[in-house]
């Protein structure tokens, strides 16, 4: 299944069921009595999320679901997306199954594979969206951890992680503002030269 073809469910889908579809009644009057129609949604695109083959499949659904409030849905989409592959290729090698080689009576060599894994911008992508999704629940320490390693993986946009909307629940938390502090260059610029009077001596 193609990521092209992905997208063209989730428009499809989305154009069927309007935004309006998604919430259930209102405080100003809106006819109440969504809740099938919402369901319906969420088990087509879980089911298309369900369909992936690659972590690019499974991206673009779980950010729609993500879009769209599907919060923990959404969370499913992005945890099977990082254990489908990705756009990295490896040769896996592993020994021939045979008799001996002709030379010298060594076992035989080795044969390759190609397989595809995740890259650094995927990996970085993964864990942030685990984050956002995270956040959404209501879930602020599995949150900061798979913000963790989404760092780790080499994600350094800490200005967007400061300003986005999805992360809003979990800043001010303790563990939040303490990774922040880890990774945020404003907080350890004063340590990132050495101390002048250190050169000569004095401090």
């Amino acid at each position: 299944m193609s990521a092209s073809r992905v997208f063209m469910i989730v428009v499809a889908l989305l154009s069927v069921y309007p935004a309006s579809s998604f919430f259930v009644g209102s405080h100003e009057g809106v006819a109440y009595g969504r809740r099938p129609q919402m369901a319906s949604v969420r088990l087509k695109m879980s089911e298309e999320a369900a369909r992936a083959e690659t972590f690019r499949e499974a991206e673009i659904v779980g950010l729609e679901l993500l879009k769209t409030g599907m919060y923990q849905d959404a969370l499913n989409a992005f945890e099977l997306g990082m254990k489908l592959p990705g756009s990295k290729m490896d040769i896996l090698r592993k020994p021939m199954i045979g008799g001996p080689s002709p030379v010298g009576g060594a076992a035989s060599g080795r044969e390759g594979s190609v397989v595809y894994g995740l890259d650094e911008f995927e990996r970085q992508a993964g864990y942030y969206n685990l984050a956002c999704c995270y956040a959404k629940l209501g879930k602020p320490s599995e949150s900061v951890a798979s913000l963790r390693s989404a760092f780790r993986s080499g994600f350094d946009d800490w200005k967007t992680v400061r300003t986005d909307p999805d992360m809003e629940s979990v800043r001010g938390t303790p563990e939040y503002e303490a990774l922040l502090q880890e990774v945020d260059p404003k907080f350890n610029f004063p340590n990132s030269f050495p101390n002048p009077f250190t050169l000569f001596g004095k401090q």
